[in-house]
């Protein structure tokens, strides 16, 4: 396993234990930073196999600048 894939699973662990932690504390207010650390670790490991695979791939979403956004 190369280096980038065990600290993306090393992420992925940490991620875990902190929203454990934040739950058994009740730090509901943590819920949507911690999704938010969910959802770029998913990415990161997205990008990381789309490299690996060496596959030119579409962008798993299409990101429209705010001044565009209705």
């Amino acid at each position: 396993m190369d280096r980038l894939a065990e600290l993306t699973s090393d992420l992925a662990i940490l991620l875990a234990e902190l929203r454990e932690e934040a739950q058994e504390r009740d730090l509901v207010e943590l819920a949507a930073p911690l999704d938010w650390l969910d959802e770029a670790s998913w990415w990161l490991k997205t990008e990381l196999a789309r490299g690996r695979r060496g596959s030119p791939d579409a962008v798993p979403f299409t990101y429209i600048p705010v001044e565009l956004r209705r």
